[in-house]
C-alpha cells in the first residue's frame, strides 16, 4: 500500500478492513468463489492470490491472479481481496517453504510464502493509520485507531 493515498483510497480501505473484522467475527463471508491450487504472489507492492477459481460472479474460471489481498487466513479457509472474498480450497504447495524453483509470474511478480504474506497483511491497520495521519483528517485518524485496536484484539 502506498503511503500517499487519497481520501477516497483511505475510505475504500476502511470499508475493506471493516468488512474483514465483521466477517471474520461471524466466520461467514457470504457468497464467495473458491480458489484451489492457490498460492500467494508478491506483485509489486501488493500480495495477490494465484490459483484456479470456480464460482466467480464475473464468470472467471481457471487460472487467475486476484486483485490485491487485504486478508488471508488458511486456518479458516478465507481470503479478502480488494474486490471480494474467496474461499480457500487446496493450496498449491503442501508446506510453506519456497522451493529453489519458485514460480515467477513476470518481471515484478513471484511466489511468496503464506506466512510472510499473512505477516505483511497484518500491517494493514498500521499502514491505514499512517495514511490517515498524512491526510490529516481527525475523523479518519480516530477510525483508523479503532480498526487497529479491533484488528489486534481479533488476532
Amino acid at each position: 500500500m502506498d503511503t500517499q493515498l487519497t481520501y477516497n483510497d483511505i475510505e475504500r480501505i476502511f470499508f475493506i478492513l471493516s468488512d474483514v473484522l465483521h466477517r471474520r467475527a461471524s466466520g461467514d463471508p457470504g457468497p464467495a468463489p473458491t480458489i484451489d491450487q492457490w498460492l500467494p504472489v508478491r506483485a509489486g507492492k501488493n500480495h495477490r492470490l494465484w490459483g484456479q477459481v470456480s464460482g466467480h460472479p464475473g464468470g472467471l474460471a481457471g487460472d487467475v491472479m486476484t486483485s490485491p489481498l487485504f486478508y488471508l487466513d488458511p486456518a479458516t479457509g478465507l481470503a479478502r481481496t480488494k474486490s471480494r472474498w474467496y474461499r480457500l480450497g487446496t493450496p498449491f504447495r503442501a508446506d510453506d517453504t519456497l522451493p529453489d524453483d519458485i514460480l515467477i509470474f513476470g518481471p515484478d511478480s513471484w511466489e511468496a510464502t503464506v506466512e510472510g504474506t499473512v505477516a505483511r497483511l497484518n500491517l494493514m491497520p498500521d499502514l491505514l493509520l499512517e495514511a490517515a495521519k498524512v491526510v490529516g483528517d481527525e475523523t479518519q485518524i480516530k477510525r483508523a485507531m479503532d480498526i487497529k485496536h479491533y484488528w489486534q484484539a481479533a488476532k
